[in-house]
């Protein structure tokens, strides 16, 4: 981007891009990101597929994005929701991989900033608060991708819920955040392979624990309760 729509873009998503998990605690300035570039795509765009994506991590400014993996079946399972400040691509950049492992696509029109491999490396060295981030993240999806093991072998329809959704919250972030898949109930319990009535029986038993509720908002979460219980297996505070 030039240097206008640079200075353009900082001023309008400052506050977005600086609750994005790498520039957490930085102050984001033009020059920090003088090489990355805004992209936008319209509703039911394609971002990223295993054969299509750019080499470099993505920060949503504007909009909705759902994450799903196509099984050798054909089948497709939705992983995620992303919502502005969520980033995406950390699997593009610093390996040699062929393919992108997931497919990305706009649920409303999207606006994004792509910052390079290349890019992302300028600003490690400039500011080392971001490579911590970085790394930090990584780590935080390490633990994610064993819960979300966990949640295909879990014998607990709740803890299959639990996990799910614990991937649309920011576990440092506010103390209650909603949350809203773009997805029917019948679709989720599928997802889940779990029945309905199950699937039923898990959110009211949320509710009735005080951890979870729900309105035409989506659901609202008290993100301690829930993370307690499902980082202690069960228990509650």
């Amino acid at each position: 981007m030039s240097e206008m729509m640079v200075e353009n873009t900082v001023e309008r998503y400052k506050n977005v891009i600086e609750h994005s998990a790498i520039f957490r605690g930085v102050d984001v300035t033009k020059e920090l990101l003088c090489r990355s570039e805004e992209r936008k795509y319209k509703k039911g765009e394609v971002i990223f597929s295993p054969e299509i994506y750019l080499h470099g991590i993505g920060i949503i400014l504007e909009g909705r994005a759902k994450i799903t993996k196509k099984d050798s079946d054909g089948k497709t399972t939705l992983l995620a929701i992303r919502e502005a400040s969520a980033i995406f691509g950390v699997g593009t950049v610093f390996n040699d991989a062929a393919r992108y492992p997931t497919s990305i696509t706009a649920l409303s029109n999207v606006k994004i900033l792509f910052i390079s491999e290349d890019a992302l490396e300028e600003i490690f060295r400039k500011n080392f608060i971001c490579a911590k981030n970085y790394m930090r993240f990584l780590s935080q999806r390490i633990v994610f991708l064993n819960r979300k093991i966990d949640a295909f072998t879990a014998e607990s329809a709740e803890m299959r819920l639990m996990i799910f959704l614990s991937d649309m919250l920011d576990e440092d972030g506010e103390d209650i955040q909603t949350v809203k898949p773009e997805i029917s109930y019948k679709a989720l319990a599928q997802a889940l392979s779990i029945s309905r009535a199950s699937l039923y029986r898990v959110f009211d038993s949320l509710e009735n624990e005080g951890i979870i509720s729900k309105d035409d908002a989506g659901i609202k979460i008290e993100v301690k309760k829930f993370f307690y219980k499902i980082n202690t297996g069960g228990k509650n505070i």
